[in-house]
């Protein structure tokens, strides 16, 4: 499975790399670049290094988790993560969200608390009477139409002349509104 997860990763970083040369054009570092190499204290490289490292992480274990979970499953553990930062973010900076956002998120963060997924249906019990209703719903238009449609100019499975109706004509729009 992990092998699975390094294609997608890849792929994404791939992706990202015509927009950041795009940057690198538009905000005029591509002639910095080309006067020669900078001067960078060789601790700058190691973040560099490091800051790659840990953004393949990133990507990494988001898809690593898409593969492990439901799609709302991923969702919710994304905003539980921003939960995080928020709270960060109001401990350590004194710009931080208003007390009614704050409340909002909480409000959210109760709610992902009480996520639990669907259980699967099970095959052999009844499903709900609505479905019901519709498959009977279902049969009798398929009944109906079967009474109206040999009234129709050309319907009940014959032409004019006594020839056969031409395939999909007549009466297998009956079968497929019953089959439905």
């Amino acid at each position: 499975v992990v092998a699975d997860v390094w294609g997608p990763t890849y792929y994404t970083n791939a992706l990202s790399s015509p927009v950041m040369l795009f940057l690198v054009w538009a905000n005029g570092e591509a002639t910095r670049l080309s006067a020669g190499p900078p001067d960078v204290e060789p601790a700058g490289l190691l973040l560099l290094g490091f800051s790659c490292v840990v953004g393949t992480g990133i990507s990494f274990a988001g898809w690593w988790c898409r593969s492990q979970t439901s799609a709302t499953t991923y969702t919710l553990v994304g905003v539980m993560n921003k939960f995080l930062t928020i709270l960060a973010n109001v401990m350590v900076w004194d710009k931080h969200a208003t007390p009614r956002g704050i409340v909002a998120l909480l409000v959210c963060l109760g709610g992902g608390m009480l996520y639990r997924q669907a259980p699967l249906r099970d095959v052999g019990k009844p499903r709900l009477r609505l479905a019901l209703a519709g498959d009977a719903f279902k049969r009798s238009l398929a009944a109906a139409w079967a009474v109206v449609e040999p009234s129709l100019p050309g319907g009940g499975g014959r032409r004019r002349g006594g020839g056969r109706a031409r395939r999909g004509g007549g009466g297998q729009v009956a079968h497929r509104l019953a089959d439905a």
